[in-house]
This record gives C-alpha cells, sequence and structure tokens, in this order.
C-alpha cells in the first residue's frame, strides 16, 4: 500500500484515506459527540419523514396524470441511455442510481392507483419534472431520512446490539442493488431450475419450460440491446447504399424501404420491444398471470407505515409485467431478470395451492450444482443425497446434498434452494434474520456436522435414504476439507461477509454463496488447482476480522490481484475499517463482455510466468496422489519467488549442460512462514545425482539450518528445455533416523565449507555482520567464521 493515499479527507468527525481500490475509514466522533448527533438525528426523524411522505403523495398524483405508456417509455428509455458505457456496477455513479430504478417505481404506482382521465401522453417537461420529482425523493431517503431512521432502530429493536442494528441498516442500503448475475447466465439459470417443472407449466398455461426459457432469452434481449441492435441494423443499410451514385434512385429507394422504416420506428421509438406477447410468444394466459392490470395491486399504497415509499418491496417484484390497454408489456430489465423465477413460483402457488414446488426445486438446484461442481473439477466423485450416522446409528441418521471428492480434497456442500424473503428490512427486519438464519446459519451447522462426522472417521461411510451403503472415503488420504453453501437466490451483499454478521451463530468458516458466483467461478478458473488454491484464501477470509466485502466477487478480485490478500491487512490497526472497492471491474466488464461476443472479450489472467504455469497445469492433468498439496504449495509463493524460482531453475539447466553434471540450489528463510526448498534439475545427457543423495542433501539443509521443514523439488526437461514433469517431497526432522544422523551431520558440514570457499574465492572475508555464505539464514559471526581463522 501507498504511503501517500491518492484522496484524504477529514472534517474533523471522519477520516478518509483512499490508496488506490482500498479505503481506510477511521470515526474521529467523541462519545459526547455521537451522543450529541444522535440527539439531533432522532429529533429530525418525525421532520423527514413527513417530507419523505409529502414527496411521495405529490409525486404519486403526478405519475397518475401521466399516460402509463408514454411516462414508462420515457423513463425506461432513459435509464437505458444512463447505463450506455457502463461495464461494471463499480462505475454507477451514485447521481445516477434513482434513474435506474425510477421505471420499477412509476410501474407500481400506476398498478396502485385509479389514472386520471385525459392524461397527458407527448410532454416531454413534464415527464423530465416527474424525473426530477423522484430523484429529489430518492436522494432525501438517502441523505436525510436513513440516517435519521439509522437512531431510530434502536428504539425499535431493543433486543439487538449495534452490530445486529448495523447490520439492519446495511441490509436496507443494499435492498435496491439490482443486477444478481451476468446476462451471459440468465438463460442456464432459468432452463436448470425450470425444466423440473414442464408438466405443471403444460397444464396450467399449455406451454413448456422450454418455450419460458426461450422466451426469457428474446425479452432479454429485446429490453437491453434490442433498440441498439435495430439502429445499427438500419445504419448499416444506408452504409450500403451510395445516395449521391447516378444509380441510385434515392426516393425510390425510401419508398421501398418504408416498410423497414417503419418497423425500426415501433422499434426504436415505440413499444414494439416491450411487448411481452410480441417479443415471446407466450401465451396470454402465461403472462397474464405474471402481469398487474392498472390500479389492481391493493398492497402498495395502504396507509400502513411507509406506504408506497419506494425503498420498499415493489409490486412490480411479485409481478414484472403490466396490462395496459389489451397489450402486456415489460419496461424494467432488472425487476424482470432479478424477480422472475420467484414470480413463476408465486404464480403457480396462487394457482395451485397443492403443487410441491419445493420438491422439485431442491432436486433440480442439487442437480445443477453437483454438475458445475464436475466441470469446475474434473474426474471429481460427487456423491449427492448423503446419508450418515448420527451417534453411531444410521437409523438416527442425518442428512447432507453434496460431498465433492477431487484428488486428496473434499468439499462438503450445502443446497438452500428456498426463497429469500422479499419484504424490506426497514419493514420486517426480523423476517430477514429469519431467512439469513435458513439460508446460511442453518447450511453453515449442517455443514459442520458432516465435517466432524468425516473427522471422526478413519473409513467414512455414506449411505442412501433407504439406509444401503453408498460409498466409503479413507479420510486417512484427504488433506483438507472445505465446507460451502450454495443459495439459488442471489443474497451477495451479506453471503460476501456472512460470518461477520453478528445475529448469526456460525459454527464453521464454511464459504457462502450463490449458485451465480459458482457459474462464474466454473468459468474463470481453467486450472482445478487453481480454484481450490483460491478456495483455500476464500476459506482464510471468513476468519480475518478486518475485511469486509459486500460482493463475493471482490474476493476474486482481491485474489487475481494479490493471491493470498488477507496479507493486505497486516499492517491494519484493529480499529480501521477497510474497504475494497472496485476489484471486481475486470471481472464485471469481461462477463458482461462475453454477452457480446463481437467485442472479444479477454478474461482478467493471475500473473504468473509461463514456465510456472505449464507447472500446474502439468499437475492439473496428473494422477500424482498430492497434487493438490503441491500446487498450493506453489500457487502460495510470491509473484517475486515465481519468477525467482523460473529463472534459477533456467540458469541451473543451462550450467548444467556446461557441467555435463547435476547442481543444486536452495531457498531458506529463517521466518517459518517463508519458503524453504532444494531444487533438483534433471535433464538428458548429465551425470544425476542418486534419489538417495537428494534427499540426504535435502535434509542436511533442513538439520544445519534448523529448519522445522524443507521441500524437495525435482524438474525433468528434454534436451530442448521443454518442461516434462516435477516430483515433490515434504521433509522434516523425523525423517533423520538416528542411525543416519553422523551422514547427515557429515554432509551438511562439507557442503557448507564447499559455499564458504567458493565465496571467499570470489569474494574475499565476509563481514561478521554478512549473511553466512553457507546459506544458514545466520550470520558470519554467528556461523561459519571460526573455519576462516587459523
Amino acid at each position: 500500500m501507498n504511503l501517500t493515499p491518492d484522496d484524504y479527507f477529514n472534517n474533523g468527525l471522519i477520516e478518509a484515506a483512499r490508496f488506490g481500490n482500498q479505503t481506510i475509514m477511521k470515526n474521529n466522533l467523541s462519545d459526547e459527540q455521537c451522543q450529541e448527533l444522535r440527539r439531533v438525528l432522532s429529533e429530525r426523524y418525525s421532520t423527514v419523514k413527513a417530507q419523505v411522505e409529502n414527496q411521495i403523495i405529490n409525486l404519486r398524483d403526478k405519475i397518475c396524470k401521466a399516460d402509463p405508456l408514454s411516462l414508462l417509455s420515457f423513463s425506461s428509455d432513459l435509464a437505458l441511455i444512463t447505463n450506455l458505457g457502463i461495464e461494471s456496477e463499480c462505475q454507477q455513479k451514485q447521481e445516477n442510481l434513482p434513474t435506474s430504478i425510477i421505471t420499477e417505481y412509476i410501474q407500481s404506482v400506476y398498478v396502485s392507483t385509479p389514472i386520471s382521465k385525459g392524461s397527458l401522453s407527448d410532454d416531454y417537461e413534464f415527464f423530465q419534472s416527474i424525473k426530477a420529482d423522484f430523484e429529489n425523493l430518492y436522494n432525501l431517503i438517502l441523505s436525510e431520512f436513513y440516517p435519521c431512521w439509522f437512531v431510530q432502530i434502536e428504539n425499535k429493536y431493543p433486543q439487538f446490539n449495534d452490530d445486529v442494528r448495523q447490520s439492519i441498516f446495511e441490509a436496507q442500503i443494499m435492498f435496491k442493488v439490482r443486477g444478481k448475475r451476468y446476462q451471459i447466465y440468465e438463460n442456464e439459470f432459468y432452463k436448470s431450475l425450470l425444466d423440473t417443472h414442464n408438466d405443471v407449466f403444460k397444464q396450467l398455461f399449455n406451454i413448456t419450460s422450454n418455450e419460458i426459457t426461450e422466451g426469457i432469452q428474446k425479452l432479454q434481449f429485446a429490453l437491453s440491446q434490442g433498440k441498439f441492435d435495430e439502429i445499427n441494423r438500419f445504419q448499416k443499410i444506408f452504409d450500403e447504399v451510395d445516395v449521391n451514385s447516378d444509380e441510385i434512385d434515392f426516393q425510390d429507394f425510401l419508398r421501398v424501404s418504408s416498410d423497414k422504416f417503419q418497423e425500426m420506428n415501433e422499434k426504436v421509438c415505440g413499444t414494439t420491444l416491450r411487448d411481452v406477447i410480441k417479443i415471446t410468444g407466450w401465451s396470454e394466459h402465461f403472462v397474464s398471470s405474471l402481469s398487474w392490470e392498472l390500479n389492481e395491486c391493493k398492497d402498495f399504497f395502504n396507509n400502513e407505515e411507509f406506504s408506497g415509499w419506494p425503498i420498499l418491496d415493489l409490486p412490480i417484484q411479485k409481478r414484472p409485467f403490466i396490462k395496459i390497454g389489451n397489450s402486456f408489456y415489460c419496461f424494467d430489465y432488472y425487476s424482470f431478470v432479478d424477480n422472475f423465477y420467484r414470480a413463476i413460483q408465486k404464480s403457480i402457488s396462487r394457482m395451485l395451492p397443492d403443487y410441491k414446488w419445493s420438491d422439485h426445486q431442491k432436486e433440480a438446484s442439487e442437480g445443477k450444482i453437483a454438475e458445475i461442481f464436475s466441470q469446475i473439477l474434473p474426474g471429481c466423485k460427487v456423491y449427492a443425497d448423503n446419508y450418515y450416522p448420527k451417534n453411531s446409528s444410521i437409523k438416527n441418521h442425518v442428512e447432507n446434498d453434496l460431498i465433492v471428492k477431487y484428488n486428496d480434497i473434499i468439499i462438503i456442500v450445502e443446497v438452500k434452494a428456498g426463497s429469500f424473503v422479499y419484504t424490506s428490512p426497514i419493514k420486517d427486519f426480523e423476517s430477514h434474520i429469519k431467512s439469513y438464519k435458513t439460508l446460511i446459519e442453518k447450511a453453515d451447522h449442517q455443514c459442520r456436522n458432516t465435517f466432524d462426522y468425516l473427522n471422526a472417521c478413519k473409513k467414512a461411510k455414506l449411505y442412501n435414504s433407504d439406509h444401503t451403503e453408498k460409498a466409503v472415503i479413507d479420510m486417512s488420504k484427504i488433506k483438507d476439507i472445505f465446507m460451502m453453501s450454495v443459495t439459488i437466490d442471489n443474497i451477495n451483499a451479506f453471503a460476501a461477509h456472512a460470518e461477520k454478521l453478528y445475529f448469526l451463530e456460525l459454527k464453521s468458516n464454511a464459504i457462502s454463496l450463490s449458485i451465480d458466483e459458482l457459474m462464474v467461478y466454473r468459468d474463470f478458473f481453467d486450472s482445478p488447482l487453481v480454484f481450490l488454491h483460491f478456495l483455500a484464501q476464500r476459506r482464510a477470509a471468513t476468519q480475518c476480522e478486518k475485511l469486509v466485502l459486500n460482493d463475493e466477487l471482490d474476493h476474486l478480485g482481491l485474489y487475481i490481484n494479490y493471491n493470498i490478500y488477507t496479507q493486505l491487512l497486516s499492517d491494519i490497526s484493529d480499529n480501521d475499517k477497510v474497504i475494497f472497492h472496485g476489484f471486481r471491474e475486470d471481472l464485471d466488464r469481461y462477463f458482461n463482455q462475453l454477452y457480446h461476443p463481437q467485442l472479444n472479450p479477454v478474461k482478467p489472467q493471475i500473473q504468473m510466468p509461463e514456465l510456472f504455469r505449464q507447472f500446474i497445469k502439468y499437475l492439473d492433468c496428473s494422477s500424482v496422489y498430492n497434487k493438490s498439496e503441491v500446487a498450493s504449495y506453489l500457487l502460495s509463493f510470491s509473484q517475486d519467488a515465481k519468477e525467482q524460482l523460473c529463472n534459477s531453475i533456467e540458469q541451473a539447466y543451462k550450467r548444467e549442460q556446461v557441467l555435463k553434471r547435476m547442481i543444486a540450489f536452495n531457498v531458506l528463510s529463517d521466518n517459518e512462514s517463508d519458503l524453504r526448498y532444494t531444487v533438483f534439475v534433471n535433464q538428458p545427457g548429465i551425470v544425476i545425482f542418486s534419489d538417495e543423495y537428494k534427499i540426504d542433501y535435502t535434509l542436511s539443509n533442513l538439520y544445519r539450518n534448523e529448519e522445522p521443514d524443507r521441500i524437495l523439488f525435482e524438474f525433468y526437461f528434454d534436451s530442448e528445455y521443454n518442461f516434462r514433469s516435477l516430483k515433490y517431497k515434504k521433509y522434516t526432522l523425523e525423517y533423520i533416523k538416528h542411525k543416519k544422523l553422523p551422514i547427515i551431520k557429515a554432509l551438511a558440514s562439507h557442503v557448507a565449507q564447499e559455499r564458504l570457499a567458493s565465496y571467499i574465492s570470489k569474494n574475499g572475508l565476509p563481514k561478521d555482520e554478512d549473511i553466512c555464505p553457507c546459506m544458514s539464514g545466520k550470520k558470519y559471526i554467528d556461523c561459519c567464521k571460526q573455519r576462516t581463522e587459523p
């Protein structure tokens, strides 16, 4: 981290410093100042709340004077233009937020309010005034009401401590976040979850799940790209015509093209691309079940507290479409794609209350997640719907959703397909806590139970539901166990730091994420071993108190940039709050561009030397028993250490070609967390050391340097310096048998004397404070100085 901040702010109350993508914030208020501020905000609560409600009354009245089709088209186009050029949510400016969500509020007002007769259909200035009023309303809520409301939380929720009340406030702020998954994944997400309900779709709507999925894809494109695609298509027609050519009758061209002009006008300036049935081909019965008519919803403006506020769960989230006249329209892209799965579920539940949606959903979601793990970790074994004995009795069994075994690693997975509460935290935070406990805490406890069972067994047996044995896992061969809970609903903002939520009673270091992030991990990681190394860092983040991220993909962004990213906080005071912002930006750009392959998207890369990358690729493809352990050791190298290893190997290879014999090189440190390894480079045409000598040589360094352990690496190359394979072995002092100790001591002394003599011949005697040339890591005066004295 730079010592000089890029930006600095201090008003005496709050101090903030930005270093690149990292911001450190500190509260400088005294206890007395905090109490005074709370008093002022508490007194202003009723006044500010009344201002908000008055603005809502006026805004509702103005909206209902405008023609619904015209105003919704205006606001939808406005949102489309506002988001032009934004490749990542990190680039979204705060002032643009009201513009991006105004459409969902306007539509929610229309379906909850009688419309004035003779409404205005073409008054741009009036529409702009509605936009301005909404922005003023929303900014009033954000800047003035929320701070006042925060101090009221203590009165409303006296049973919660300050940490939980902070979480309530955080949850409300994040409630309006939109865009839960990348466009490229919408089709896969819906197909994987809707296919299992195919029979009920045919029964109720005479439509198949495949037709629903195809319609989603068409409507998704129409709402996001349709207008721009149409403009580009028509521009191409003009580009292909030379209007100045004598051979072209331009008037005739316009006449012949009039139908095309009309079609373009309807798509670009009209509502064709928002007409749900025209775009999707779905049946009217199906679309109607997902639509509100004007003034049909009676729950939004219901005279309860916060009635009609834009920060609540809106009618559009329950039914994304609106019926105006005889047509059904979709104006808001994110309300559609984010909520459509649950909207369909609610529709089915209204029509068929006895239909077991959750049973079908569980089977589909677990099957999809098992498939994703099989793609991330090719060749892994996935055990689904597992049962294991509780208190040694299989009759009293415990259930687990998935166990993934890859090489010497196990991943315990709990899948939570239940829906997250849709009401806003400001109205019903108890339900939010209940949802978090169901989707995160319960999964965490289930993971821990399975972890404890596996760890207690030498041979862990898994059973089917009928108590028949399905698998036996030899736990002596398992080096590490990860735990994960995967949700179908995306609760990213809290799942990314679930372990920091004080209302959750977690028992493990399980990683919580959604199926959306899991699909991203599948497509980002080309190497299963790099994925497992990332999981180790992601797990470490759950134990790092100072690290709180509000997005799962910021974890991945930090890993790409810093590898073992929790080390970034080693020098940060426990009293400081560090905010990492924007580390997912490159990922956003890449995955958003995947929806537009013509942009030639370039995947962000984890930096490492090409030779080092070959090492990992070799391990990925090998059947080496402990390859995940080897890869984890290598991947934990810093970038400098990776380059040092590769450069040293190349130098050793070239030196061996000159000497026609094998040489060794060592890396050592007096820090227990640093690297300690010995390397032998194998190639054709040289005299090589015996396996016994390589081991003795490694142990001699370990013994002389008083190290807790040392790694023996062997790298194999052909005569053209093409990497072929590697071997890895970790040694400790236990490997030095008592009867072999004299041999190891003698070899250690001999090697040290050779190194010292070589150094003196080139450089003369070292100084007392120099690191000893024998590579013990000690100072010369404390090590080999006596050998140079008469």
